[in-house]
């Protein structure tokens, strides 16, 4: 016996460091996928605002080299272009005696990506491997595209440097056109030919600082969840272990003194019943009435299934002292088993039952070990509905970040509540949220709902209905009976046997909206549920 008492306890402690492990992978394996969620999100965001700037930067081009360029006033800031000096029209003087000099589609480009660039921190460049003025000569990074340029490719984009600063960079290839050749027919240039490119680059530190926020945030969700896993994994250890530790401390008095044996069943925390070959209780001791209700006298010499055992579970019982009976060589049945047991109230009880086989005066009778397990199993039931809970928070926070649509978020968040198997979910329900007025709550997304009931919810004032309450209270309301003031749709209450769960959905004091769930007719709401 003491052997397998401390071969429990080696187990105990494996199988904890194992379970930790494994939610400590769990965690980890979340918090690495929602960051890399978060990025590529990000990263999408960046390419859309890329191509933004591109195709901006692109139109204002094609509008220039539509005009062949515009002309502005000669002033101390703009100079007449000297790279554009051998146009016989560069320079013209207006009847008022005003000289106009001519910007070209690349200046007014290159003006435009500065101006750009001091507003913004967006880069835009106009390059070429072979242009007019230096300033757009290609760098080392629009070279290599220019190569890819040739096989075809029509973009290029990735991460360069620029001034020492990382940028997400785009590039696509300009082919001449009939009005380039203005200022390109000296370069030998010919119509089709690739003349150059334009790029635009966004800064990136922008996007980490963004990342590295978002990431923050991960981590403190995560480490929460974790450590709110590992109370609850080091609460069950302890638990199992106090109860190894209290067999061990009965075990280690039954060895000190048989004598104490009385002593002993009777302040054992276990109920031990004796009964003979027909079922009759021959024994009975405290934790009996303790865990049952009956006193000693009451119920000797009754038939123990007949009295302490569910109806479903007595034909069980009744079949393995049948068998303890026709196999007496087996004197000890070390396995418990778990039945329902009745209390005097008439109330059911979890049982953690073992028989053991033994003779009185040479006759053969039964010892029956139970213990309730009533909170255990409640316990176990409410560490699984924290995991339910928890992935869950889990299954909605990585919805949230999903690119998509608002309503098409709502949508997928509530059919994965009235999907999750607790608190007796059915697949119905609905989320409204604060009209404009602030005085009404308007269906933004359901699950199930007919479509009468559909129109009829459209719109709900504060305090009408029970979303309406809800609204107007800020209070979670459980409602099984639902009647003509509570429900302002009752001929559709009337179709579907339910009850209701309605939530406020809150940020800090601010009313969002309100969540609906209907729930199995019969369901036993617990004191802890919601």
């Amino acid at each position: 016996m003491k052997g397998l008492i401390e071969n429990s306890r080696l187990q105990l402690k494996a199988w904890l460091w194992t379970l930790i492990a494994l939610w400590t992978l769990i965690i980890i394996t979340s918090y690495f996928w929602n960051s890399y969620q978060v990025q590529t999100l990000l990263l999408e965001q960046a390419h859309t605002e890329l191509r933004t700037n591109f195709f901006k930067d692109q139109t204002f081009r094609m509008w220039a080299t539509q005009h062949g360029g515009v002309y502005v006033p000669v002033t101390d800031t703009q100079k007449p272009d000297p790279y554009v000096a051998f146009l016989p029209e560069r320079d013209v003087v207006t009847p008022s005696g005003k000289i106009l000099t001519l910007i070209n589609p690349a200046l007014m480009i290159r003006q435009f990506n500065e101006l750009a660039k001091q507003k913004f921190g967006s880069e835009g460049h106009l390059s070429s491997l072979t242009p007019i003025n230096p300033i757009n000569r290609a760098d080392s990074w629009e070279q290599q595209a220019y190569a890819k340029f040739e096989e075809g490719i029509k973009e290029v984009t990735g991460i360069s440097n620029i001034n020492g600063k990382p940028f997400l960079r785009l590039i696509r290839p300009t082919y001449m056109q009939p009005s380039c050749l203005k200022c390109h027919t000296e370069h030998g240039y010919k119509v089709g030919d690739l003349g150059g490119s334009v790029s635009v680059s966004v800064p990136l530190e922008p996007i980490e600082e963004m990342m590295n926020d978002e990431k923050t945030h991960l981590i403190g969700g995560h480490l929460f969840f974790w450590l709110l896993g590992l109370g609850g994994l080091i609460f069950g250890q302890r638990q199992i272990s106090r109860r190894i530790d209290e067999r061990e401390a009965a075990f280690h008095q039954l060895e000190e003194n048989r004598g104490l044996t009385r002593a002993i069943v009777s302040s054992s925390l276990d109920a031990i019943i004796t009964i003979d070959l027909h079922g009759k209780i021959t024994g009975w001791n405290e934790q009996a009435t303790i865990t049952f209700g009956w006193s000693k006298k009451e119920i000797m010499g009754q038939i123990l299934s007949e009295i302490i055992i569910a109806q479903q579970d007595r034909q069980s019982l009744d079949k393995s002292t049948i068998h303890a009976a026709e196999n007496s060589q087996d004197r000890v049945f070390n396995q418990r088993v778990e039945m329902i047991g009745i209390n005097k109230s008439g109330d059911e009880i979890s049982l953690e039952l073992s028989i053991t086989e033994i003779f009185i005066e040479d006759n053969i009778a039964f010892s029956l070990f139970i213990r309730d397990i009533s909170e255990q199993k409640q316990a176990q039931k409410k560490i699984k509905l924290n995991l339910i809970s928890q992935q869950l928070i889990a299954a909605v926070l990585e919805i949230s970040l999903t690119p998509i649509s608002f309503e098409q978020r709502l949508d997928q968040i509530l059919k994965k509540i009235t999907s999750t198997p607790w608190l007796g979910l059915q697949s119905m329900g609905s989320v409204f949220v604060v009209g404009d007025d602030g005085l009404t709550i308007e269906m933004a997304a359901q699950q199930g709902m007919s479509s009468e009931a559909v129109i009829s919810c459209a719109i709900i004032q504060f305090g009408e209905c029970l979303c309406g309450q809800v609204a107007e209270t800020r209070e979670v309301i459980y409602k099984g009976d639902i009647s003509h003031d509570q429900h302002k749709n009752l001929a559709h209450a009337k179709k579907h046997d339910h009850e209701h769960y309605c939530l406020p959905i809150l940020s800090g004091e601010s009313l969002l909206g309100v969540l609906n769930l209907y729930v199995d007719h019969d369901h036993q709401r617990s004191d802890g549920e919601v």
